[in-house]
């Protein structure tokens, strides 16, 4: 495909690349909430840089989560009706893939832990051994605790990317953490390295699905007060 346009908006970043004719153009920031009111704009400015119209595109990928609830949906939805809209086919790609490809440099291998804060005291979490042909999946993507992630005794081996390893500290023990800047954002960038491998499978708009991995997205009442701390009790006459 020579026009292709990539985007995923399942954590706090927005990610959108184009590809025309060989030429990439890209976008990748952090917006926190805000993919509903950044991504057409976005989108559209890029191929208004490429000289490019919607309907000049031959195919779209999007990042089908898991993540935030509410970004997921805005990517896919968009997604679904741009591609429908113009007729052309869509291929989904896991947001934890997008970070375990851009963790390894072009043409290197290692394997790659990916850990995305999820809230609610859990990550969302995937290993993968990344190699010049792709991601081979160690670890199917997961909604864990974080003391239940597995990544064994040999921690050295792994390279640990995603807001997962800052937002628990201890998670990232004994890991390499990459010191560029970015590294723990997808970068939709990387999808359009996969074209280039043959791995990404296309099909009609209407079979691109969101993944959560769970289905709720706030803890009840009851859950939340057994997190709290305990009150600090104290004798008055101590």
């Amino acid at each position: 495909m020579k026009r292709v346009l990539a985007l995923d908006t399942a954590t706090e970043a927005l990610s959108v690349a184009l590809r025309v004719n060989g030429e990439e153009h890209g976008f990748c920031e952090t917006v926190g909430r805000g993919h509903s009111e950044r991504l057409v704009g976005t989108v559209q400015g890029l191929l208004d840089r490429a000289g490019c119209r919607p309907s000049d595109l031959d195919g779209l990928v999007c990042g089908t989560g898991p993540g935030s609830f509410v970004g997921v949906r805005v990517g896919v939805a968009y997604a679904k009706g741009l591609a429908a809209a113009i007729g052309m086919p869509v291929a989904g790609i896991s947001s934890v893939e997008l970070l375990a490809l851009g963790a390894v440099e072009p043409g290197q291998a290692g394997d790659v832990a990916v850990a995305i804060d999820a809230r609610m005291g859990e990550v969302y979490f995937a290993a993968y051994r990344v190699g010049p042909g792709g991601p081979e999946v160690i670890h199917a993507p997961a909604v864990l605790a974080p003391e239940a992630v597995p990544l064994g005794s040999e921690r050295d081996r792994w390279l640990g990317v995603g807001t997962g390893f800052s937002a628990y500290p201890a998670l990232a023990d004994g890991l390499h953490r990459p010191s560029v800047p970015g590294r723990d954002l997808p970068d939709v960038r990387q999808a359009l390295r996969l074209l280039d491998t043959g791995m990404l499978q296309f099909a009609e708009p209407g079979a691109l699905e969101p993944v959560y991995l769970r289905d709720r997205v706030a803890l009840t009442l009851d859950e939340r007060r057994r997190r709290a701390p305990a009150p600090d009790v104290r004798n008055d006459n101590e």
